[in-house]
């Protein structure tokens, strides 16, 4: 939309969600939402300001207090993204743009007869959703994109045993029999679940506790926390800090449920490299932040929505594969993890953190023997712990916008 006005950005997002609960043999909530509107920068006198709205028609308005917003940020060498292409990624799915309420229920009717035929109960939780983004500047970037995401969550109990499943994905999952029946295994392994014994463990970590336990982490790697020097890595860029059977990358190519071509404020897509062999090789900028501590931008911008300002974000966090082939089969007496809470409450600033797991497998006799566990509690560092890794299976895993193997850690503290 040609408006002559100061330096400005215009993002434009429209959302639409299907949702759908079932329990008991019937569902028991339906929504269904819609939101739409613009975010807008304005760079005036080397100062920006952020205002939205939700009608193309107060873009003008907005645009206009924005700029009045804009006087009581700090000076920088901000810049929009110049006019530039951007990759085509395959996001989109017709069939659940089309948002069809009765496909959804087949599909959450047919995943709980298989969870009822093996004896158990179930609760679904499934979602179709889908997004329009446009990104354009007085700067000649113009960009948009399509996106869609199917996301279901699939309990089941099993007397006292529970289990789930969950997928989340740009597309419709391939194998539904395959998310009933990872629950319900899970569900009948934990039925007679006890507590480990306090002491010292080899563990393995399923790539959904990993993906959880990141959460410790990636605060640190923020540029905003490293230009205020808040992060405990502020000073050690090239340094090793990790293991160095340790590869992390950030990729918005992978298709998985965080891909896209740009991030949101243009930045073209590209996979980097966070550490490499365990040395940290960068902190993650946007372009504001890497304007305010005179570093480059690294394409690091996300948006909760139209109505938040940008933030420093990732998209898929991709760790690669180790040399095992298989851990049961290679490791000795082990302690597998498949679900773990509380990451929520680690001191993001230090990396402490302190964990309950709620469902693990304590395999002995190179597997032959599986004993269920949960309700004992494992604390420890996030960098101490990822200074413990014995090694990575070959074989990766997705979980939501997280893409790794599952991996082996040395002497982990337990307390039951």
């Amino acid at each position: 939309m040609p408006i002559k006005s100061t330096e400005h950005e215009i993002f434009s997002l429209i959302e639409t969600e299907l949702s759908l609960n079932y329990a008991e043999d019937s569902f028991k909530m339906r929504n269904f939402s819609t939101d739409s509107g613009f975010g807008v920068r304005v760079l005036n006198d080397k100062k920006l300001g952020f205002s939205y709205c939700s009608g193309e028609d107060e873009v003008k308005t907005t645009i206009s207090k924005a700029k009045l917003l804009s006087r009581h940020s700090v000076e920088s060498d901000f810049s929009f993204v110049p006019k530039s292409s951007y990759p085509h990624l395959n996001t989109f799915d017709e069939k659940i743009a089309e948002m069809d309420e009765s496909f959804l229920r087949d599909m959450s009717t047919q995943i709980n007869d298989l969870v009822k035929k093996q004896g158990c109960k179930s609760r679904i939780y499934s979602s179709l959703s889908n997004e329009q983004v446009k990104l354009e500047n007085t700067c000649g970037f113009f960009g948009e994109y399509k996106k869609t995401y199917a996301d279901f969550f699939v309990e089941a109990m099993y007397g006292e045993g529970y289990g789930y499943s969950s997928y989340n994905g740009c597309r419709l999952p391939k194998d539904i029999p395959a998310l009933a029946d990872e629950s319900i295994q899970m569900a009948k392994q934990m039925k007679n679940a006890k507590k480990l014994e306090t002491g010292t463990y080899t563990v393995v970590f399923s790539v959904e506790s990993i993906s959880s336990l990141f959460e410790a982490l990636m605060p640190s790697l923020s540029g905003h926390w490293k230009r205020k020097k808040i992060s405990t890595l502020c000073d050690k860029l090239g340094q090793k800090i990790i293991s160095e059977k340790i590869t992390v990358h950030d990729d918005p190519l992978i298709e998985l449920s965080s891909c896209v071509p740009f991030d949101d404020e243009g930045t073209k897509s590209s996979k980097q490299t966070i550490f490499d062999k365990g040395v940290l090789k960068r902190f993650l900028f946007d372009r504001e932040s890497a304007a305010l501590d005179h570093q480059k931008s690294s394409g690091f911008c996300s948006r909760a929505t139209y109505s938040s300002s940008p933030q420093v974000g990732t998209s898929n966090i991709s760790i690669d594969s180790g040399n095992y082939t298989r851990f049961e089969d290679e490791l000795g007496d082990f302690l597998f993890v498949k679900s773990l809470h509380g990451t929520h409450t680690s001191n993001t600033t230090t990396g402490d953190f302190g964990v309950e797991i709620s469902a693990s497998i304590y395999n002995t006799n190179k597997g032959k023997i599986q004993s269920p566990k949960r309700g004992f509690i494992i604390s420890d560092n996030i960098f101490n712990l990822l200074n413990k890794v014995i090694g990575l299976e070959k074989e990766r895993q997705i979980h939501a916008d997280f893409f790794s193997p599952r991996i082996a850690f040395s002497n982990i503290k337990v307390v039951s």
